[in-house]
This record gives structure tokens, sequence and C-alpha cells, in this order.
């Protein structure tokens, strides 16, 4: 870069010649170049990174590489007039949008409900789990992964 603002400098201070702005022209050249080069050994090393996270399960930093990627998330008001960031109110936005989409009134036709085929109900969910079936759907259980909110892994 300090090469470049030295041909600027020259540029701008002395007589016009023509090897003047080829020198400054060249600086931004090779400045260009430069700086794409930093910027895609970047990108390499971002989509490396995030690869990695995402082969290793580490949802945490795979969800961080890509807010580092995409930066900050801004949201337009539901006029579509302000834009925000903060998170609490991207959080408020987003329940606004879930609760406009999700809790339409159902235009229902209630003969065509009861038209509808009932099932036979299974009796044999109603069973107790035994033992023998407990030990198969925990040993087929992906290892080191907990299923539930106790957070104990298979």
């Amino acid at each position: 870069m300090s090469r470049r603002d030295q041909a600027h400098k020259s540029v701008l201070l002395t007589r016009s010649t023509r090897s003047t702005p080829a020198a400054y022209n060249y600086a931004c050249r090779l400045l260009q170049k430069h700086t794409r080069a930093l910027k895609s050994d970047w990108w390499e090393r971002k989509a490396v990174e995030l690869q990695r996270a995402a082969d290793r399960n580490e949802m945490k930093g795979f969800y961080n590489g890509l807010k580092e990627v995409w930066g900050p998330v801004h949201l337009k008001s539901t006029d579509g007039m302000d834009t925000f960031s903060g998170s609490k109110r991207v959080v408020a936005r987003w329940s606004e949008h879930f609760q406009k989409l999700l809790n339409l009134p159902g235009d229902i036709d209630h003969e065509a409900m009861d038209n509808i085929q009932q099932r036979i109900t299974k009796t044999c969910l109603d069973e107790i789990t035994t033992m023998d079936e407990m030990t198969r759907a925990i040993a087929d259980l992906k290892d080191d992964k907990a299923p539930g909110g106790d957070g104990i892994p298979a």
C-alpha cells in the first residue's frame, strides 16, 4: 500500500510524464492483486474451518463461523421501513413473524373432516417397554450423543 501511496504522491507532485501515471497504475494493480490473494486465502481457510466444524458436529463453532462470514443479522420491520440488528429486537421480530405465519385462522370444511377414514388404534404402544428393547435401542444410538434432555450419552 505504501508503494501505491508513494506513486500517487509522485503523480500529484511532479510534472506529468508518461512514467509517473504508469508507475501509479502498476502499484494499484499490484495492491489489488495482493488484496485479492489475501481475500481468497481467507475464504479458503474459513471454508476448511467450517467444513471441519461440520464434520465434527461442532454446531456452535459452525454457526459462529457462519456469523463471521455473513456478519450480523439485519431484519426489516413488518412495514419494511426500519432495519434493526439488536438481539432482543431480532428475536421479537422473528416471534412476530412466526405468530403471523403460524396463527392464521383455518378454513376447515367440517363435512370433509367427518369423511376422513379413521385408522385403527394400536394398543401395543400402551405396553411397558422391556429391558431388552431398551438395551437394543440404546445400542443403536450413535456413540457420544445425548438423545434427550438428561444429557447422558449412550
